[in-house]
């Protein structure tokens, strides 16, 4: 919630608007291994959100929150297209996702150029925490260059000499393995 909040932020001052527009850029089914962030689980969670904030007046007060779907398809090219429809055709003030760095990367260099705000809820590519490329774009997960720290966090806290990574496609994430065990080696870990 404190998420979709802080995006308006980013919009600017919403003082004097009846009506912001929301553009969710999502995937519309879940790939087999892809990450569970699909329309159908992620949808429900922006109108819980909508649903609280249209119904505070002391957050938004005479503002009400609408939203357009647009399927990236962890594509980008396809979620160039869909923020443009977003921005042209739906009048999107703001873009929530798209959650696959792939589509992110394209999407948030359009979204910079046009200054459209986007927050991701899950694309982890170092390359978006470029803040002079990426200048409106936000995410609510930590890039993947910071997610070895926190492994290593938890590692060294329980004091564990044996960590496990299981993937269901091994061969496709064999350079990212390899990172981490890299990581371990120069951690000692």
């Amino acid at each position: 919630m404190t998420n979709v909040i802080w995006l308006f932020c980013m919009v600017g001052s919403v003082g004097g608007l009846d009506k912001l527009t929301l553009g969710y850029m999502g995937v519309r089914y879940r790939a087999p291994y892809g990450p569970p962030m699909s329309m159908q689980s992620m949808g429900s969670a922006l109108l819980i959100a909508l649903d609280f904030i249209n119904g505070n007046d002391t957050i938004l007060p005479n503002t009400s929150l609408e939203y357009v779907i647009q399927d990236s398809g962890c594509n980008g090219k396809r979620a160039l297209g869909g923020l443009v429809e977003l921005y042209r055709d739906k009048h999107a003030d703001a873009v929530i996702g798209p959650a696959c760095s792939g589509a992110a990367e394209p999407m948030g260099l359009l979204a910079s150029e046009w200054n459209i705000p986007v927050i991701s809820y899950l694309a982890t590519s170092t390359d978006l925490s470029d803040k002079k490329t990426y200048d409106t774009f936000s995410r609510t997960s930590a890039p993947a260059s910071q997610i070895g720290d926190v492994v290593r966090g938890v590692v060294t806290q329980f004091n564990w000499t044996r960590v496990a990574i299981m993937e269901p496609d091994i061969f496709a994430h064999t350079q990212k393995l390899t990172e981490g065990q890299r990581m371990f080696s120069l951690q000692r870990l």
